[in-house]
């Protein structure tokens, strides 16, 4: 049997609990117009929402998302976002730059993400989350990049969500909160327990 917590939990209830908390930081209204940087299949954001006209961008040729209130835009990857300054009421950005290198593509992204939005939301990993959310392991963000890929290899410790397949290694953007303020100006920060102490996250805003 696999031991990834997501066997364990029901990550809709959680996912919607870290949304309410997302609406509540960026005070926001249901006529703000919305971009969500890195949307995926919709299942942080879009999911829940049902009222604000959104925007979704991301890698993808096409999107799976298909509501009302939602339109996608295929973008390059390359930090740009194809809009005009503060086009945008809001723009969340949750679950995606601890992916993005290299560090002055992170740079680009973050620039370009205040750039568009009059207020901003940022969701990546916590430095110090007691469990590392995406390899399911005590503390795997601190330990040697060669342990990493080791104990990556021997456990399958890296799933997809929906196929439970085994994802290549990817080395994930651990930094301490100090770090990623620097990145966006005359932002706050706060921890927001995702499961508990053991998966949290750290959220960065301006609204």
């Amino acid at each position: 049997m696999n031991l990834h917590p997501r066997n364990f939990y029901n990550p809709i209830r959680q996912k919607q609990r870290r949304y309410d908390k997302i609406v509540k930081l960026l005070n926001l209204k249901p006529t703000d117009r919305v971009l969500n940087v890195g949307c995926g299949e919709g299942l942080t954001f879009e999911y829940f929402n049902k009222e604000n006209p959104i925007t979704g961008v991301d890698l993808f040729k096409e999107s799976k998302i298909n509501r009302p209130n939602f339109i996608y835009l295929q973008i390059k990857g390359d930090g740009t976002l194809p809009f005009k300054d503060e086009e945008f009421d809001a723009v969340v950005c949750i679950g995606v730059l601890e992916h993005v290198k290299p560090y002055e593509a992170l740079q680009k992204t973050c620039k370009e993400i205040q750039r568009v939005g009059k207020k901003f939301l940022i969701l990546v990993p916590d430095y110090n989350t007691i469990i590392e959310p995406h390899y399911a392991f005590p503390f795997f963000q601190h330990l040697p990049i060669s342990v990493q890929k080791w104990l990556h290899s021997i456990l399958n410790l890296r799933l997809e969500l929906d196929e439970r397949k085994e994802n290549p290694y990817e080395e994930i953007n651990y930094f301490p909160t100090k770090k990623w303020l620097s990145l966006f100006n005359g932002a706050k920060a706060t921890i927001h327990r995702h499961i508990g102490i053991f998966i949290t996250n750290l959220i960065i805003w301006k609204s």
